[in-house]
């Protein structure tokens, strides 16, 4: 199991038939909502990532985004003081319109480091 080797950080990628996001999210509550069940499973309170809370979760769909976007997301999650200065929301909104020519809305990844 997962949490006996005490991970530093969880990734639990999500897909819309059991939560919203991607898309067509403009709110985080059902994400939120998801991520408090994750968080009270008693097998998760010992480990590394739950005390430091991070917990994180993502689209299962945002890898097909661009694939350097989603690496950007799991690198802000993984390195938020090496990425600091980065915003995956931002470059995704940035690469939809000039890309897609359209306009960027939805919630890829929940939460993002600051």
């Amino acid at each position: 199991m997962l949490v006996t080797r005490n991970p530093d950080v969880i990734f639990k990628s999500i897909i819309d038939r059991f939560c919203s996001s991607g898309y067509v999210v403009t709110n985080t509550t059902e994400l939120e909502a998801w991520r408090s069940q994750i968080l009270s499973r008693p097998e998760i309170a010992n480990t590394d990532a739950f005390k430091d809370k991070r917990v994180y979760l993502i689209n299962m769909y945002a890898g097909s985004i661009h694939p350097s976007i989603y690496r950007l997301y799991l690198a802000k999650c993984l390195y938020p003081e090496l990425f600091r200065d980065m915003d995956p929301v931002a470059l995704q909104a940035e690469w939809t319109g000039k890309f897609l020519g359209t306009d960027f809305t939805g919630v890829y990844a929940y939460p993002l480091p600051e």
